[in-house]
């Protein structure tokens, strides 16, 4: 198995890590979406439902 990995420049090796800034409601996207801003590498996903709304609840 290949590690696709980097070297710091203290000379230590190092492995690239994603991170995902998860909305679980809409009323949380903006904050979620400036988290992920403001960290490098980082990506949001953002919830479209409101709170507590699933397309259930929604059918009903």
């Amino acid at each position: 198995m290949d590690c696709q990995g980097y070297r710091r420049a203290d000379g230590c090796v190092g492995t690239r890590n994603y991170v995902g800034v998860l909305s679980t409601v809409v009323c949380a996207n903006e904050v979620a979406e400036d988290i992920a801003r403001q960290v490098d590498g980082a990506v949001s996903f953002t919830h479209h439902q409101g709170c507590c709304q699933t397309p259930l609840d929604i059918k009903r």
